[in-house]
């Protein structure tokens, strides 16, 4: 499953800036605009649980529900 909306990364790395929860959900937000779309994203589990909070809170909040990975493959 494509990791279509990317990945919390608190600090910059590489060429690639750091993103948090919020640039997440933007980018999630910007994905309803796919009927049909999903909105999937990878975790470090080092990073704690709060920056994964808030994701989940946030991507919720847009009206995603999150289902196994299993779920979106066939």
């Amino acid at each position: 499953v494509p990791e279509n909306i990317g990945n919390i990364e608190p600090e910059p790395y590489n060429t690639h800036p750091a993103r948090l929860p919020a640039d997440l959900v933007a980018s999630a937000k910007r994905n309803l605009a796919v009927r049909d779309g999903s909105a999937s994203f990878f975790y470090h589990p080092y990073l704690g649980t709060s920056y994964l909070q808030q994701s989940v809170e946030g991507i919720q909040g847009l009206g995603y529900t999150f289902v196994p990975a299993s779920a979106m493959v066939s």
